[in-house]
């Protein structure tokens, strides 16, 4: 062991954020062996923690199943840590726009054809 070194903060390697309840309630948080302990970055150890940014940054699909990845991963230029499903959004952008035509009046295939690409 040693000091901790600048920098960097100790990060508990038995606890799972899968398994263990957050809080004090966590049986890892007794645990005392220095073996157990490792030095890292601040975001090495919030990435492997159970914190609601650390479980998005660890899905590789969104909630429909597309891939989050490649030309379907988007990152919005204002901010480039968010990723969003590229597929998603299209289905939200033609849904949005079926529901203006329709609230404009429109009917027929103008209407379906937004809403079938949409869906």
């Amino acid at each position: 062991m040693g000091p901790i070194p600048d920098g960097q903060e100790i990060d508990h390697l038995c606890h799972d954020p899968d398994v263990c309840e957050p809080g004090g309630a966590c049986p890892h948080r007794r645990c005392g062996n220095p073996r157990h302990l490792q030095a890292v970055s601040r975001p090495i150890n919030n990435l492997r923690s159970g914190s609601p940014t650390a479980i998005n940054a660890r899905k590789t699909h969104c909630w429909r199943g597309h891939p989050l990845w490649g030309a379907n991963l988007y990152r919005p230029p204002s901010r480039p840590q968010q990723r969003d499903c590229e597929t998603c959004r299209r289905i939200r952008r033609f849904k949005n726009i079926a529901a203006r035509i329709e609230n404009a009046g429109g009917y027929g295939r103008q209407l379906t054809m937004f809403v079938e690409l949409g869906e």
